[in-house]
Formats: structure tokens, C-alpha cells, sequence
């Protein structure tokens, strides 16, 4: 999400980097010249009749949507696969199990993973 540093300044962050970039609102943009556009958005995955913020954190509010006793077990599962990482991932199933966990996953990732 953008941040705005000055009157003519904006703060953009993407993948873990930042960047400030100087907006001139004069100048007139041609036709057809490639333009970003910045918007506000929100991504979340719906689940189990619950919306979770995306990208998935550790906080109070997921762990009481998904309940103690599923929590406990994408603790584990993530512990596990942080222990014990994929040597040699080959397939996007095994990517975000070596990220993730089984557990999280299975969750959250698998349905929308064999749709695509």
C-alpha cells in the first residue's frame, strides 16, 4: 500500500523493497503510454466462513478462526517443515509444503492450487 512521505512524494513497497518516487500531477500522460496505477487493496481467502488476511500471519484473530486444536496442528506441521525442508522440490505442491507445512497447506492453498 502506498504511503504518502510529502506533498510530492510517494513510498512504494513490493516485495520487500522500497522505493519513493517524485509525482509531478503536471504533466499531461500521452496516449497509449504505460502507466502504473496505485490502488488500495485488500487480499483475503475465504474459509470456513471466515475471511483471513492474505499474505496468512501468526496473530490472535486467525488462530480463534481456525480453532485451538487446528492451530496447534499447523504449528506443528510448519515446525516439521521447517525442520526437515524438501531437498529437491519438483512440483508447486511440494513448493509450498517446504514453505508452509502439510497442515497449512491442505488448509489454504491446496483447493486454489490444483484450480489453477
Amino acid at each position: 500500500m502506498p504511503i504518502c512521505s510529502e506533498k510530492n512524494q510517494i513510498a512504494m513497497s513490493y516485495q520487500n523493497k522500497k522505493k519513493t518516487l517524485d509525482i509531478d500531477h503536471s504533466i499531461q500522460l500521452k496516449e497509449n503510454e504505460n502507466v502504473l496505477l496505485v490502488r488500495k487493496r485488500k487480499s483475503r481467502i475465504f474459509y470456513n466462513k471466515s475471511f483471513f488476511d492474505y499474505p496468512i500471519s501468526l496473530n490472535f484473530q486467525n488462530l480463534v478462526k481456525l480453532g485451538l486444536w487446528n492451530s496447534i496442528l499447523i504449528g506443528i506441521s510448519y515446525s516439521k517443515a521447517a525442520v526437515f525442508p524438501i531437498k529437491n522440490i519438483k512440483t508447486l505442491e511440494e513448493f509450498f509444503i517446504d514453505r508452509f507445512g502439510k497442515r497449512l497447506y491442505k488448509t489454504f492453498f491446496k483447493d486454489y492450487t490444483e484450480k489453477v
